[in-house]
């Protein structure tokens, strides 16, 4: 089974020199903003995973993330949390401050990402994991489901690798992606981003990002709270 994703256009709806992107956000603008402010970005020292458990990452990342990948995605800004014992995130989450703090050739930078719901589920004691998205915003029919995801971490500190393939336009692409950050009480502290695109085929490619550029995107209030109550799952 593949994942298929409905990207909706860019939106540039411009206010000032802010940028509003899909929630999935693999088209590329063309156009330059303003760098995300340092000083909004969520303070989650104190949320630092276990000393005692630095495992590595599980076994299926590889066969879609190689270790390059992984070591550039850290270099440009991306925390990965390794591990074998990470927390149970079975939940769904809001998004509402995502803003883009790092992008190849930086022409993305500064741009705010339509607000989106995360739904992570069927977690397991091996390490695997489905995660779902949607762009809440009104109009967009932008939507993914999760293919081969697995999670890392430990203490209350995680990584969620998700293998993701999908086609816009009528390119058809792969986009290895990472979700990062804490979990509390009250939601994901540190909520972090990253993907890069790895493969594209098709036509009209030219309007996403190009293989091998790197996105990374940071919930700027610092908190991606609970979403719709989750019982069920």
């Amino acid at each position: 089974m593949n994942r298929t994703l409905f990207l909706a256009l860019l939106a540039l709806l411009c206010v000032g020199a802010v940028v509003s992107v899909s929630c999935s956000g693999k088209s590329s603008s063309g156009s330059s903003s303003q760098p995300a402010d340092d000083d909004q970005a969520p303070a989650d020292d104190d949320q630092s995973p276990a000393d005692d458990d630095s495992g590595s990452l599980p076994p299926g990342v590889s066969a879609f993330l190689s270790q390059q990948d992984i070591d550039t995605l850290e270099k440009d800004g991306m925390k990965i949390y390794p591990g074998s014992n990470p927390p149970n995130i079975t939940g769904y989450y809001i998004a509402n401050s995502l803003v883009v703090v790092y992008d190849t050739p930086d022409n993305d930078v500064g741009a705010h990402k339509d607000e989106c719901k995360f739904h992570f589920y069927n977690q397991t004691a091996a390490g695997g994991i489905t995660e779902d998205f949607t762009d809440t915003t009104p109009g967009s029919n932008d939507s993914g489901t999760g293919l081969g995801a697995f999670i890392s971490g430990s203490g209350q500190c995680f990584s969620v690798f998700v293998d993701l393939k999908g086609t816009d336009f009528g390119c058809n692409y792969e986009s290895p992606e990472i979700y990062s950050g804490c979990l509390t009480a009250q939601g994901i502290q540190g909520f972090m981003w990253g993907f890069m695109l790895t493969s594209e085929t098709g036509q009209n490619c030219g309007v996403l990002m190009p293989v091998g550029a790197v996105r990374i995107v940071d919930e700027q209030s610092g908190l991606a709270p609970d979403g719709d109550d989750d019982s069920a799952d």
